[in-house]
């Protein structure tokens, strides 16, 4: 393969969640386990295209590089740029040509999911089941704060730091002095707080988290994760280190075919998320 020039690469980020076999409707997070009895390689045809799967496991991640084809459309004849001239189509309805990549990356750190087509959601799901037998959810990521406290119904933590004295405006004296108490001193300007609960009912503590979110929003403080569960028992997760909902890969490497090189994407991808961290 000759490196020849070079190209963008978007990747939107979603959440993975495996369903229990065990209870109906309830979900927990991808783990590096779940993926333990992966092939390196494997073939997998839906809706009449067929999918190359090399994969890639992890201590940290996985990554799945995949590419795949249609045997139709197929014209009869194709045009040769060096003739300049009309002939034959050699390939036959019965095979097809395998040059649409496909690229997921999962961090089971982060627990974040990455795509560089997000209209192949449901392919993804499908092909990881293939091999480990479990049902995969991919979910987009919660941006907004009242969207995401109306479809949780629990809550099993938070966290966030403060960066700025988000207490000194006039109706939070009781935060205020609950800090000084706690510390002992004038409640500091920066601090960083984690609570979790055995599945709290979230009409509790819905007041105090909105007001986090808008305390977010007006750049007093990062890092605002929640986790918890809907009515129906699926996991949820609100995660501000999140809300840039794409990375963009520039100046990618391709080849003569106007492919991209698997481990350079993968590279360049893990360079790009890990920057700032």
């Amino acid at each position: 393969m000759v490196n020849v020039g070079n190209k963008s690469l978007s990747f939107s980020k979603f959440q993975l969640y495996v369903e229990s076999q065990e209870e109906i409707a309830k979900t927990r997070e991808a783990k590096l386990s779940d993926f333990k009895n992966l092939p390196k390689t494997w073939s997998y045809v839906y809706n009449n295209t067929v999918y190359e799967c090399v994969s890639e496991v992890k201590e940290k991640y996985l990554f799945l590089s995949i590419n795949y084809g249609n045997s139709e459309p197929r014209g009869e004849n194709l045009y040769d740029f060096e003739k300049e001239e009309t002939i034959a189509n050699p390939r036959t309805s019965s095979q097809a040509e395998l040059r649409n990549q496909l690229f997921v990356y999962y961090d089971f750190k982060t627990e974040l999911l990455y795509l560089n087509n997000s209209l192949k959601k449901t392919v993804v799901k499908k092909i990881l089941k293939q091999k480990t037998d479990l049902i995969f959810n991919v979910k987009d990521i919660f941006v907004d704060i009242d969207d995401f406290m109306k479809e949780l119904n629990t809550v099993n933590w938070f966290e966030f730091t403060s960066i700025k004295d988000i207490f000194s405006s006039s109706g939070e004296e009781a935060e205020r002095k609950a800090l000084e108490d706690l510390t002992g001193t004038t409640a500091p300007t920066k601090f960083s707080v984690k609570a979790e609960y055995k599945g709290k009912d979230r009409y509790l503590i819905t007041k105090f988290i909105k007001k986090m979110g808008r305390k977010f929003e007006s750049h007093q403080l990062r890092g605002l994760i929640i986790k918890g569960k809907s009515e129906e028992g699926f996991e949820r997760i609100y995660n501000t280190d999140t809300f840039i909902q794409k990375e963009v890969l520039k100046n990618v490497t391709v080849d003569e075919n106007n492919q991209f090189n698997p481990q350079i994407v993968l590279s360049t991808l893990q360079h790009q998320i890990n920057v700032g961290k």
